[in-house]
């Protein structure tokens, strides 16, 4: 059985038990009768039921997500940037002339990648502010994509902790989401051989940076606009 399969499987074997609690929970909170004590153990168990319910949306979530075929092909970088583009409304894009990479791997599971980049751009971005991601690319030892934009920024020390399963930066603890964005988008990456990391400066810029592998620039590097 393959790790999609198995995180499938496994979200639905936990799925009825933590909802049959959060069930529970609910019966016995409707008793006029219970005592504040009973009521405190009654909240705890509701408790229990919703933080499993949300690890069980979360493995589900990331079968979801890295269920992509195993077909590798060639294609152009820049083209699965503006299908991004088009599919998240209010981002503006800027720095992708820059990239004209030519890349053999799982189209999908790059479209994935770069779709979690444009979602948290759009997500982060500060209410009133506009949503622009800004695209660049650095050619050494290996060619590494970076991908910034304004944030409400970040209060980990450890900014790799955004990309271990279930976790959300505490200043975004309100916002919608599993934390589980840049876990899939790191898992996607790694299967492509390549790897994913995070920054983020004291002027709050957040940046995704891609190391990738098996790419290969088209002709003449230009220079991001």
């Amino acid at each position: 059985m393959d790790l999609q399969a198995f995180l499938a499987r496994t979200a639905h074997d936990l799925a009825a038990p933590c909802r049959q609690m959060n069930s529970m929970a609910q019966l016995l909170a409707d008793d006029p009768d219970l005592t504040d004590a009973q009521k405190g153990l009654v909240n705890m168990l509701s408790d229990i039921g919703n933080k499993g319910v949300s690890r069980v949306d979360c493995l589900r979530s990331f079968a979801n997500g890295i269920d992509v075929g195993d077909i590798e092909k060639q294609f152009v970088l820049s083209d699965v940037l503006q299908d991004m583009l088009k599919e998240h409304e209010g981002l503006t894009l800027s720095g992708a002339d820059g990239v004209q990479l030519d890349l053999m791997a799982n189209r999908e599971a790059v479209a994935k990648i770069l779709s979690v980049i444009a979602d948290n751009a759009v997500k982060f971005t500060p209410e009133g502010e506009s949503t622009e991601l800004t695209v660049s690319m650095e050619q050494a030892e290996a060619t590494v994509l970076r991908f910034s934009s304004g944030s409400i920024g970040v209060s980990l020390d450890d900014l790799d902790k955004l990309i271990a399963p279930f976790t959300k930066d505490p200043v975004a603890e309100s916002y919608e989401g599993f934390g589980m964005g840049l876990t899939i988008a790191s898992y996607l990456a790694d299967q492509a051989k390549g790897k994913l990391s995070v920054e983020c400066g004291e002027d709050k810029v957040f940046t995704v940076v891609w190391q990738l592998a098996n790419a290969q620039l088209l002709g003449a590097q230009s220079e991001a606009a």
